[in-house]
C-alpha cells in the first residue's frame, strides 16, 4: 500500500513531501541554534558570496536550498521520461532523491555544491544523448563545457571527469574530434574564467586557490543519519546484485546506463576513501545513481510483501528522523 502511493507517475506526493519536509526544514531552524564555519568549506570561485549569503540571511539560504533540490528531483524524473531506462514513468526516484538530500539539516545551505549538481545532471543527460548517433561532439563539448562550470562552482568535481571518460567509451567508439571536442569545451571555460580574473584585477594570484586542498572535517554528525544511510546501501547492494543477475535480461541501452551509475557509485566511493582532501560533499553526486537503482529494484521486486516491508522501514524511519 505504501509504496503504491509513492510509485506514482502524478506529481501530487512529491509536491506534498517537499512541502513536510520543507516543514521540518523551517522547524529545525528556529529551533538550532546553526553556526557557520570557515569560507573554505565551500572550494568555489563564489566562496565570499556563499559564505556571505549562508552567514547573514540562512534562513533565505535554507529556502534557496529546498527549491534547488526539488528541481533537480524533478529533472530525475525528466531524465527518465527522456531515455526511458526504467521500465515504469514514475516520481519514485526525485521522491528518494528529495528524501536523500533533505535527510540532515545541518547540511541544508545554499552553495556551489548543490548548484553544481545541476550541471552534472546534465552532463549525464548529455552522455545518454550521445548513445547511437552519428556524431556526438556538441555531445562531448557540453559535457567538457559543464563540467568545467561544475568545477567553478565546486572544485572537487573535476574528478567526475573520469566518468565522463567511462560513460562514452561505454556508449561510444572512438572518434578523436570528439574528445577533442570534449577538452575545448572544459578548457574553454577556465581559460574565459582567468581571463576575466586577470584583467579585473591584473593579475591572477593562484595562491588563494590553496583551500580547495583543505579537507571539511566540522559537519555535525549524527546517529541517525548514519542508520539512514546505511539502511539505504544494503538496499543498494541487494539492488546492483539483482541488477547483475537480470543483466541479460535488460534492454542494451538500459544496461549501458545502469552500467554508468554504477561506475559514478564505484569512483566516488573509492575517491572519498583515498583522495585526502575530498569530504563527504563529493558522494552528492552519487545520490542521483542511487534514487534510481533503488527504484528499479523497489519496481522490479517480485514478493510484493518483501516490496513493501523494505519500503516502509525506509519511509517510516526517515519521518521517525525528523520529528525524534
Amino acid at each position: 500500500m505504501i509504496f503504491k502511493i509513492f510509485n506514482t507517475k502524478h506529481p501530487f506526493i512529491l509536491i506534498l513531501i517537499f512541502i513536510i519536509d520543507f516543514a521540518f526544514s523551517l522547524f529545525f531552524y528556529f529551533n538550532t541554534n546553526t553556526t557557520i564555519s570557515d569560507a573554505h568549506i565551500y572550494k568555489s570561485v563564489f566562496n565570499n558570496f556563499f559564505y556571505n549569503l549562508n552567514h547573514n540571511y540562512n534562513l533565505l539560504s535554507r529556502i534557496l536550498f529546498s527549491i534547488i533540490v526539488f528541481s533537480q528531483a524533478l529533472y530525475l524524473s525528466y531524465l527518465n521520461k527522456k531515455h526511458f531506462f526504467i521500465s515504469e514513468r514514475t516520481f519514485l526516484p526525485s521522491i528518494l532523491y528529495l528524501l536523500i538530500m533533505s535527510l540532515n539539516k545541518n547540511t541544508q545551505e545554499f552553495s556551489g555544491v548543490i548548484l553544481s549538481n545541476f550541471f552534472i545532471f546534465l552532463i549525464i543527460d548529455q552522455l545518454f544523448s550521445s548513445y547511437k548517433k552519428n556524431n556526438a561532439i556538441t555531445n562531448f563539448f557540453n559535457s567538457g563545457f559543464f563540467l568545467a562550470i561544475a568545477t567553478l562552482l565546486y572544485f572537487d568535481n573535476i574528478f567526475f571527469v573520469i566518468i565522463i571518460f567511462i560513460g562514452f567509451i561505454i556508449l561510444r567508439q572512438f572518434y578523436w574530434r570528439e574528445w577533442v571536442a570534449g577538452f575545448i569545451g572544459l578548457l574553454s571555460v577556465f581559460i574565459i574564467y582567468f581571463l576575466l580574473t586577470f584583467i579585473i584585477y591584473g593579475g591572477i594570484d593562484f595562491s588563494k586557490y590553496s583551500f580547495y586542498f583543505t579537507k571539511v572535517t566540522n559537519i555535525a554528525k549524527s546517529y541517525k543519519n548514519i542508520i539512514f544511510l546505511g539502511y539505504i546501501a544494503l538496499i543498494l547492494l541487494l539492488a546492483i546484485i539483482n541488477l547483475i543477475k537480470k543483466y541479460g535480461t535488460k534492454k542494451i541501452s538500459t544496461r549501458k546506463f545502469m552500467l554508468i551509475f554504477i561506475w559514478i557509485l564505484f569512483i566516488n566511493i573509492i575517491l572519498f576513501l583515498s583522495v585526502k582532501f575530498l569530504d563527504f560533499r563529493i558522494l552528492f553526486i552519487s545520490f542521483m545513481p542511487v534514487s534510481y537503482l533503488l527504484t528499479m529494484y523497489f519496481i522490479n521486486l517480485r514478493n510484493r510483501i518483501w516490496q513493501e516491508i523494505l519500503f516502509s522501514i525506509l519511509i517510516f524511519s526517515y519521518i521517525a528522523f525528523q520529528i525524534f
